[in-house]
């Protein structure tokens, strides 16, 4: 089965497998946004956790090299 790219000046019958799989494929933008926010939020969660452990190794690091 050839599935070919079809842009959007030609005909499209509204069951045609091809259609079907690309606009499967594609995804929304409202989807790519809730994604990065939401990944967004678990790199700001994670940061709020292991920041102050993070400066304690960075400041006793810095303390040995005096």
């Amino acid at each position: 089965m050839e599935v070919t790219r079809m842009t959007g000046t030609e005909a499209r019958e509204p069951h045609d497998p091809a259609v079907v799989v690309e606009d499967a494929q594609r995804g929304s933008i409202p989807e790519w946004v809730m994604l990065l926010v939401m990944g967004i939020g678990i790199v700001m969660a994670l940061w709020a956790i292991v920041q102050p452990d993070l400066a304690d190794i960075v400041s006793n690091a810095l303390n040995r090299l005096r």
